[in-house]
């Protein structure tokens, strides 16, 4: 944190998302980042050794895609499902029985299963998937990486 609060100017930290890099329980940076690498022993299925683990607050692969970046044409967002607004509402309860939870909108593989009773986060559909959280005062509740508990499949929602 020190190198970003000496070396990088207000211009670009203003200009930019900052993708912060602190190690710890809860980040002390009083600035504006859109994520957070919280460790750098974390654990991957897949993996071997540590692996940087990081929040992401806001859905850059979105971004992206309706921006017009990192190669891809502004067009490429009417050719994809990208955010919609839809069947579920914000602190929905929703049945999960042994339901894959996927740790993005994006993600090909499941990152655990889960069972039990969950909330719609905030009711916008990312790729045919909803955000989820474990209690329904964590709904709409920021940052996002730190009240979400996973993403679903709309078809898995009960």
């Amino acid at each position: 944190m020190w190198w970003l609060n000496n070396k990088i100017s207000d211009r670009v930290k203003e200009r930019y998302d900052i993708w912060l890099a602190q190690w710890a329980d809860t980040p002390s940076y009083g600035g504006k980042y859109g994520m957070w690498q919280y460790t750098s022993s974390g654990k991957t299925d897949g993996i071997s050794g540590n692996t940087d683990m990081d929040l992401s607050f806001k859905d850059y692969p979105n971004i992206m895609r309706v921006n017009g970046l990192n190669g891809f044409s502004k067009d490429a967002a009417k050719n994809t499902e990208a955010v919609k607004s839809g069947g579920f509402s914000p602190r929905q309860t929703v049945a999960l029985c042994n339901t894959p939870v996927f740790s993005s909108a994006y993600s090909q593989s499941p990152s655990v299963k889960k069972s039990g009773t969950y909330y719609i986060y905030d009711g916008i559909e990312i790729n045919g998937r909803y955000r989820i959280t474990s209690s329904a005062s964590l709904a709409l509740k920021k940052p996002v990486g730190k009240n979400v508990t996973g993403f679903v499949n709309v078809g898995d929602i009960r």
